[in-house]
């Protein structure tokens, strides 16, 4: 059998639900491993548990938490928001993957279970999200308006992120550390970051247009995608 019949045939209901409820399952243990190590920090627990929610990363991940949950345990819930949060849940997922795997990762040296959950919060959990989305979909769902709503999530970090630190002093990255630089140097900083997310959730838009049009170009095999993909969010 070829590969690429082979591929095709493995496109099933079940398939993809197992793989939403992988994703799912390691999203949440990462998550609650990270939250458990705050929470062990004594009397720092509540601020290091605070500083993690702070992070762009922590949050992506609720977003694919949410997204891969509904697809597993609800695949008959849909509506506008749903395929807004689930656009954001693989943007964020790309914006935190590449991040950690290009900058932080030469920098940011984590063992034990820091590491472990690191390691799933910041390049498991992503990567798992992206490949369920390319692979199984959902196809047809992203339209312009999506891709507008999708900047609200980052635009309302920024707002949370920068509200903290002012009453705090505590800034999750340091190109928006006000202290160190000026507020004017901050906001076009974050605003210059928001350029690239807008970017990558169009380059989605287009991906997601161009696999549903291949999907439909395979002819009898298009079923079994376009059925999988129903399955998945509708």
């Amino acid at each position: 059998m070829p590969a690429r019949e082979l591929f095709t045939r493995c496109l099933t209901p079940v398939t993809a639900r197992g793989w939403h409820v992988l994703t799912f399952v390691v999203a949440l243990s990462s998550l609650a491993l990270q939250i458990g190590l705050d929470l062990s920090g004594g009397q720092t627990a509540g601020t290091r548990l605070m500083r993690t929610i702070d992070r762009f990363s922590f949050q992506s991940d609720l977003l694919v938490l949410f997204a891969t949950g509904v697809s597993a345990f609800r695949p008959a819930w849909r509506n506008r928001l749903w395929q807004v949060i689930c656009l954001d849940a693989v943007l964020g997922s790309v914006a935190v993957g590449l991040t950690y795997l290009v900058l932080l990762r030469p920098v940011v040296h984590t063992t034990g279970w820091d590491g472990a959950a690191g390691h799933g919060l910041h390049y498991v959990v992503p990567l798992l999200m992206v490949v369920g989305w390319v692979v199984f979909g959902p196809r047809g769902r992203i339209v312009g308006s999506t891709v507008l709503l999708s900047m609200l999530w980052p635009f309302l970090w920024f707002c949370w992120a920068f509200g903290y630190g002012a009453i705090t002093g505590f800034y999750p990255y340091p190109f928006m550390d006000v202290d160190t630089l000026d507020h004017p140097r901050a906001l076009l900083n974050s605003f210059l970051v928001t350029i690239p997310l807008l970017l990558s959730a169009t380059a989605l838009w287009r991906l997601d247009h161009r696999l549903a049009t291949v999907e439909l170009l395979r002819g009898p095999a298009a079923d079994v995608s376009n059925t999988t993909s129903r399955v998945c969010v509708s």
